[in-house]
């Protein structure tokens, strides 16, 4: 790494919360996009990394949603 001048010098962004747009586009975008950098030029402020652990993320919760419905479907039939 750098001198702690250098270091001190780097600008973090803080983090904002997704919007309900920007998860919807990250959901539907997976399919006509061929890389994560692509999608990220596409949300401003959103990096590759951030693009892919959101979209793993929704989809785990999405998935996982689901499953648990059909769970509780099968219990009370």
């Amino acid at each position: 790494m750098g001198s702690t001048r250098e270091r001190g010098s780097l600008q973090v962004q803080p983090r904002q919360a997704w919007s309900e747009e920007e998860e919807d586009f990250l959901l539907h975008s997976i399919e006509s996009y061929s890389s994560w950098t692509e999608i990220s030029k596409s949300l401003p402020g959103r990096s590759e990394g951030g693009c892919r652990v959101r979209y793993y993320d929704l989809k785990v919760r999405w998935e996982g949603g689901a499953e648990a419905k059909d769970k509780l479907a099968v219990l009370y039939e």
